[in-house]
Parts: C-alpha cells; sequence; structure tokens
C-alpha cells in the first residue's frame, strides 16, 4: 500500500488537480451549495487500511500503553493536552486517543441555548 504520492500522480506544476469553489446563487440572489461527489473506498483499500492499523498497534503496544496513561493522567490533572498529544501520536491511533480521552472526559454533547 502506497502512503505518499508518486510523482506521476501529481498535477504538474502550477496546475491544481481539484477545480476551484465557486459559489453559484439562483434565480431569487439565494445561495445554493455547490454538487459535490463523494468517492468510495473498495474493499482491497479498506482491509489495506486496517491490516496497517493493526500492525502500527502491534508495533507500538507497549510505549502506546505507557503514552496513554500519561495522556490521561495529564487530562485529568487539566495539563498541556496539546504537548501530550503531540508525544501519544507519534505511537497511538486516533482511535486509541479518542478511547483514552473518552474514558477519562466522557463523551462531549452540545447543550442547546437557553
Amino acid at each position: 500500500m502506497r502512503l505518499c504520492a508518486t510523482a506521476d500522480a501529481r498535477a504538474p506544476a502550477g496546475e491544481h488537480r481539484h477545480q476551484p469553489f465557486q459559489y453559484s446563487a439562483t434565480p431569487g440572489g439565494s445561495w445554493e451549495p455547490p454538487k459535490v461527489e463523494l468517492g468510495g473506498s473498495a474493499d482491497a483499500e479498506k482491509h489495506a487500511q486496517i491490516d496497517t492499523v493493526a500492525a502500527f498497534h502491534a508495533k507500538h503496544a507497549p510505549e502506546a500503553r505507557a503514552a496513554l496513561a500519561r495522556l490521561r493522567q495529564v487530562a485529568l490533572d487539566c495539563g498541556d493536552l496539546v504537548d501530550e498529544l503531540m508525544n501519544t501520536e507519534r505511537v497511538a491511533s486516533l482511535g486509541q486517543i479518542r478511547h483514552a480521552l473518552y474514558e477519562v472526559g466522557g463523551e462531549y454533547r452540545r447543550t442547546p441555548n437557553p
């Protein structure tokens, strides 16, 4: 699985791969969002990503446990989460980090304005 684009997959210098975002107005003058095509992943790509994350977890398991424990403690102590996240992301996946923060802080829910 490729982790970065090869030179032949990149747009030529000075050209953009995507069209610039343009606003459009309806006849009444109201704004209408542009049509956006969403692409999906093939099953092979999905399984390759799952395998990549599993390998990352296995490679960094001991360091991740320690880093996630430090992250939880920093969160509980109201410490500098950004600094600790910068260390933790080197050895833990986004899912592991999210789970660790959920354990100590719970789920964020927006409260309605009174």
